[in-house]
């Protein structure tokens, strides 16, 4: 086929959605298989207004901007909104949602069938976590810290870094909303 008559392809856009309360090396397994198979990875740092956070959204996002630093193909966005208009707005073809144990694949069925039902119709894509990343959880990572501690080997490097430099005001007060 000659250069003139190549169809270009769609670029396909899968969002890996969460609160990332902080994002872990879990998350970032699910990010890593998510890019195997699609051209752009977006990681939604979603925001419920109604939902109590340890980290402030900009620091969430920030969280998640160090976690998948490097990864070309990979952007960081923030929303709060329905994970659905997120769906819409970037031409998304999936959503990719890491599933840890069978608690996790009962909520994220319901939360599927809610988003396929929808105008946008979402698909979503359940990828079963990597056998050593099965254990690791955004609440055991702020468990850890409200005693004080920065659990490194749970976070990214430089993840890890710029929670030892604000996680002073985290220990010790349990989930809190914006400071």
């Amino acid at each position: 086929m000659s250069k003139n008559n190549k169809k270009t392809a769609a670029v396909r856009t899968a969002i890996v959605p969460g609160s990332f309360d902080p994002m872990t090396v879990g998350h970032l397994d699910v990010v890593k298989r998510a890019l195997a198979l699609f051209d752009r990875v977006a990681v939604a740092v979603m925001n419920n207004p109604e939902k109590e956070y340890m980290f402030t959204p900009a620091e969430r996002l920030r969280i998640a901007e160090l976690t998948v630093a490097g990864f070309e193909r990979v952007f960081v966005i923030s929303s709060d909104g329905l994970t659905a208009e997120l769906y819409a707005s970037l031409g998304a073809c999936a959503l990719v949602k890491g599933i840890r144990n069978g608690g996790e694949l009962s909520y994220e069925l319901m939360q599927a069938d809610f988003n396929s039902q929808r105008p946008e119709r979402c698909e979503t894509i359940f990828l079963p976590a990597s056998p050593g990343m099965r254990r690791i959880s955004s609440t055991s990572v702020r468990r850890s810290i409200e005693k004080g501690r920065v659990p490194e080997k749970l976070l990214a490097p430089d993840a890890a870094v710029y929670i030892k430099s604000i996680a002073g005001k985290k220990a010790g007060k349990g989930k809190n909303n914006e400071e």
